[in-house]
């Protein structure tokens, strides 16, 4: 049986409260249970203040066959950003603003001495996404189309390669957008619609944005538009743009992007969307775990014990 955790973002105060509370102990192989094992869901390092420790814990237990760590979004970009051509062109740009997402990660291990080579090989090891008969689990988003593309180019295992990671990155481009790159961009940050009539607002790093994040698995033709198919966390204060969201929505925006994950399918575990706990059940068969370790103090899991219909009452919260 396993038990998934949401984004920890160098929140290893947090792990280890959540990991004890779980009956895990800390052995000389990394935190383990007689029984059960973690699927960690992505998204170890940036912003939190122990990014070193968090790293530590999750590779020994996931050297050590207690946990499964897939790769997020911010994995990703690290690779990328520290992954270049002969030609010396940086994977994604060295952009002001993307430098500053990993400033924190970066800093942490120059003081730590950690190699930052050595940290990019073990990250793309990292799978893109884990499944077995009686579940699901990805960083952000289980689109089908995307999942299968990835099956036929990195087998069941989920394993970048330096061919598909060169063909998926953000700075080698030039203009086209690759299937590697979309699928990349699905699977790992989810999929994404433009608020209508320029409107926008300002995310939790200060950035503005005019598009908002989607709630892939429902279904367009049952929802009342847009709240139950956008994630509203990030403006959720804003009632005046809320309610001008709502007298601006065309019904018809978000029928293609989502529904993609229907009601007959597995329980799908995801992280990625920043929501703010306690963490509720998305779907019977669909939960985010990103409880947003950083900001709440509180990392929360889902122990899972088979069940096709997901349950409250198998979600596990504790704060540093």
């Amino acid at each position: 049986m396993y038990d998934m955790i949401g984004d920890i973002h160098g929140c290893a105060k947090e792990l280890k409260a959540l990991l004890r509370k779980m009956d895990y102990a800390e052995t000389a192989s990394g935190y383990c249970h007689p029984e059960r094992k973690v699927i960690f869901l992505g998204d170890y390092i940036d912003r939190g203040p122990e990014i070193v420790e968090t790293l530590k814990i999750v590779r020994t237990m996931v050297r050590g066959d207690h946990a499964i760590a897939l790769m997020g979004n911010h994995e990703y970009n690290f690779i990328c950003m520290h992954t270049q051509t002969d030609e010396g062109h940086p994977y994604r740009a060295h952009s002001t603003k993307n430098l500053q997402q990993i400033q924190q990660t970066l800093s942490q291990l120059k003081k730590a001495g950690e190699r930052i080579d050595a940290l990019v090989e073990w990250m793309t090891s990292l799978p893109l996404a884990f499944e077995s008969p009686e579940l699901r689990c990805v960083h952000a988003c289980w689109e089908g189309a995307s999942i299968n593309f990835l099956r036929s180019q990195l087998g069941p295992s989920f394993n970048l390669t330096q061919s598909f990671l060169e063909a998926s990155a953000p700075n080698l481009q030039s203009g086209r957008k690759t299937t590697e790159y979309q699928v990349i961009e699905t699977v790992l940050k989810g999929p994404e619609i433009e608020l209508p009539n320029g409107l926008s607002y300002e995310d939790k790093d200060g950035h503005i944005r005019k598009s908002a994040r989607m709630k892939w698995w429902i279904n367009p033709n049952t929802a009342k538009m847009p709240h139950q198919t956008i994630f509203s966390e990030p403006f959720e204060g804003n009632l005046k743009l809320i309610k001008e969201i709502d007298s601006k929505w065309d019904n018809t925006m978000s029928k293609k992007e989502t529904g993609t994950y229907g009601p007959d399918q597995p329980p799908v575990f995801f992280g990625h969307y920043w929501l703010t706990p306690p963490l509720k059940i998305q779907s019977a068969n669909a939960i985010c775990l990103d409880s947003s370790a950083i900001r709440s103090g509180v990392l929360t899991a889902y122990r899972f014990h088979g069940e096709k219909s997901l349950t409250k009452d198998h979600l596990v919260s504790a704060a540093g």
